[in-house]
């Protein structure tokens, strides 16, 4: 996280929801996501709407970082946002070039954008789920 004040809440409300070895294992840090140097350190990585915020032409090196960030074994989860379909804007984000089109942060997301990305890196999927409409 690069807010201070945002990894403080989170953590506070990690504090509540775990018990004490959990929480254990369990901390949100300040810092920057692509100098962070901690090789293969982490079982688990939670991604939350960073891909989108992020420049185009970073996609890779997201990929890639995370890949270098979790340990053999370990398992990335992510919420993209905003998804579009290339039924919405005639293309899907995952065909535009990566220095391609303005119009973010937040940029357009898709569920073959990210496989393509995390599949160059190593990853495999093995599940990919709609948010339920009444959670929108």
């Amino acid at each position: 996280e690069i807010a201070p004040t945002a990894a403080e809440a989170a953590n506070l409300y990690l504090d509540s929801a775990m018990d004490s070895e959990a929480r254990s294992r369990a901390n949100v840090e300040v810092g920057d996501f692509f100098s962070m140097d901690a090789p293969g350190s982490f079982q688990l990585g939670y991604d939350c709407t960073f891909l989108c915020a992020i420049p185009p032409a970073s996609r890779q090196a997201w990929a890639s970082k995370w890949a270098e960030l979790l340990a053999e074994g370990g398992e990335l989860v992510t919420l993209i946002f905003p998804v579009k379909s290339s039924s919405e804007s005639g293309a899907d984000p995952a065909d535009t070039p990566l220095e391609g089109p303005g119009g973010g942060p937040p940029y357009a997301m898709s569920p073959k954008l990210v496989k393509v990305l995390l599949e160059s890196a190593g990853f495999e999927q093995h599940s990919l789920e709609q948010v339920p409409s009444a959670l929108e």
